[in-house]
């Protein structure tokens, strides 16, 4: 195994609508390896799968998650819904953010869109080499 083996990993940008005010995330990347392993320290050359394999390097699922998980009291989902009310703005709506030019939130069921048969899998079950 050589002394110095390096990792790298492709940038990552958030693109924001300014018509839809949706936020794309976007890697960096050739194709689609989000990564990859080199012997020099620059990374100019990348080394292959295949020797990969042979060196025993470990392969990684990568993705991006926002991950915030914020737990507000009634009284303050409630003032929220107050201001936007006073305001003029439906609270079920996103006529406020998009007023304010806040990014917007699409709010999707993982039971639906992502697994099959609604079962449902937990963060970390992604496996064990995730990124």
């Amino acid at each position: 195994m050589p002394r110095n083996v390096y990792l790298f990993i492709a940038p990552v940008t958030l693109n924001r609508s300014p018509e839809s005010g949706s936020t794309e995330v976007r890697w960096l990347a050739n194709g689609t390896d989000h990564y990859f392993w080199s012997l020099d320290r620059s990374g100019s050359t990348p080394l292959s799968r295949r020797i990969c394999d042979i060196l025993g390097l470990p392969n990684y699922t990568t993705s991006v998650d926002l991950v915030r998980s914020y737990k507000f009291f009634d009284y303050q989902y409630e003032a929220t819904k107050y201001l936007q009310e006073i305001q003029g703005f439906d609270p079920l709506t996103q006529d406020y953010a998009r007023a304010r030019g806040l990014p917007l939130a699409e709010m999707i069921s993982p039971f639906e869109d992502f697994y099959p048969n609604g079962t449902c899998n937990t963060l970390f079950d992604r496996g064990k080499n995730s990124l």
